[in-house]
């Protein structure tokens, strides 16, 4: 008997999480407008079509002017549309090509989170993949706000060419 109200008490907790982030998404503050699917999936397309094409411009030119980005995660901030550009920029030179896929999409709220992988080659002629997920919270415009970055940059960093020596 115990286990069987054990088990009724698990569903019905299991029915309330699942109904409680509706409730608290719509009551939270820090989360914008929704933003539909279509909407985000064209940031995501201009995005990741520049990424693969090694445009830092237009990676940049999804951003919001006064967007902040943690790429990845766990590194200072870079704050504005300039300083993330920049942030691509720098990285450029580092590849010969980069081909991205993009994995599974969920777009909640003004919020959007993929997982993506990717095949490169360094500047060095070395080959190497990545992996990660991104979390992106996207402005009314479509333009990304925020943008938390979870990947491990040892991975590539094991596949660059060192830095010359003085």
């Amino acid at each position: 008997m115990k286990q069987r109200k054990m088990g009724v008490a698990v569903v019905l907790g299991a029915a309330l999480v699942l109904a409680t982030p509706l409730t608290v998404a719509a009551a939270d503050p820090t989360v914008g407008a929704a933003i539909d699917r279509a909407t985000a999936e064209s940031t995501i397309d201009r995005f990741w079509s520049a990424a693969n094409a090694m445009d830092a411009d237009g990676m940049g030119a999804v951003f919001a002017e006064d967007a902040v980005g943690y790429e990845p995660w766990g590194s200072p901030p870079m704050e504005g549309r300039a300083a993330i550009q920049a942030g691509f920029e720098a990285m450029m030179p580092m590849f010969d090509s980069v081909a991205f896929t993009i994995g599974e999409v969920h777009v909640a709220g003004d919020r959007v989170a993929m997982s993506w992988s990717a095949e490169a080659v360094a500047a060095n002629g070395a080959q190497f993949a990545f992996s990660g997920i991104d979390v992106w919270a996207l402005d009314a415009d479509g333009q990304i706000a925020e943008l938390w970055a979870y990947w491990d940059p040892s991975v590539m960093m094991a596949a660059m060419p060192a830095p010359p020596q003085n």
